[in-house]
């Protein structure tokens, strides 16, 4: 590997080993009204045609409005500006990872007690929500994958950022789903042939074979990451984006062989998480 795909792994080993504390800061809590009073308004209406059911929609309207005046939390769509600004030097500015304003800052959060109790409170509040919801404990909350796209949500019409973030979306390909693939935000080829353990927010049956499936909604603050989507043809406006390190990424190759470059290191994560 050249000097920019060595670079390229060592900013996405940190980003992967401290994704929970980086993406902590574009936690929100709220209150999904809208959401919660469709369902109620659903409820009160097949209660009036299935008295049978009437005692087990009468404690789902209770929870529903408990709901109704209890903020949880959520995983914004879009980080602040100055946190994607910040996030933006990370992955393709031209300062050492250390000299980054984001490696200090998780360093800050680690050094102090009380924020990283703080930090982690505000992990554990998203992972509870998220786990009792039958579609969304199937889905990964905290990846590198979201992280990227805060910063490609801003940068939507710029190629050499969209093609430098492409290798960082490629290693977590491999990550979410031990994918040795060649592309990087969009699939190139038959999504049929794409592993079953890229996460996927639509229930099935018994099994993936069921013709039986049931999208998530979603909700007014989250947008779940899309493993599938495929490239659209669009033509993008060239604009500048004046680090050397971007354009040496968005020119250099994937890195290859992510299963022999990835995997023990993914293993030592996994056991240092587990212990």
């Amino acid at each position: 590997m050249d000097n920019t795909q060595n670079e390229l792994l060592k900013r996405y080993k940190y980003l992967n080993e401290n994704k929970e504390l980086i993406l902590a800061s574009c936690i929100v809590y709220g209150i999904d009204k809208e959401n919660i009073k469709k369902k109620i308004k659903k409820l009160k209406r097949l209660k009036a045609t299935n008295k049978n059911l009437a005692q087990f929609i009468d404690k789902m309207l209770t929870s529903y409005k408990t709901d109704l005046k209890s903020p949880k939390a959520y995983l914004s769509s879009y980080s602040p500006s100055w946190y994607t600004n910040m996030l933006e030097e990370l992955l393709l500015g031209d300062l050492e990872l250390e000299d980054t304003k984001i490696y200090h800052r998780i360093n800050t959060i680690k050094e102090n007690e009380i924020l990283f109790y703080q930090f982690k409170n505000m992990v554990n509040d998203l992972e509870q929500r998220r786990k009792k919801n039958q579609h969304l404990k199937r889905i990964p909350t905290f990846t590198v994958w979201k992280i990227l796209s805060y910063v490609r949500n801003k940068y939507k019409n710029n190629k050499v950022v969209l093609s430098a973030l492409d290798k960082y979306y490629n290693l977590d390909r491999y990550t979410v789903a031990q994918d040795d693939c060649k592309y990087g935000y969009y699939i190139e080829g038959n999504i049929e042939k794409v592993s079953h353990n890229y996460p996927n927010s639509t229930l099935y049956g018994n099994s993936y074979d069921s013709c039986v499936s049931f999208s998530y909604q979603g909700n007014k603050y989250e947008k779940e990451d899309d493993y599938f989507d495929y490239r659209d043809g669009t033509s993008l406006d060239d604009d500048f984006y004046p680090t050397q390190f971007a354009y040496d990424l968005a020119n250099c190759e994937m890195v290859k062989n992510k299963e022999k470059v990835l995997k023990e290191y993914l293993e030592k994560v996994k056991a240092l998480t587990n212990n």
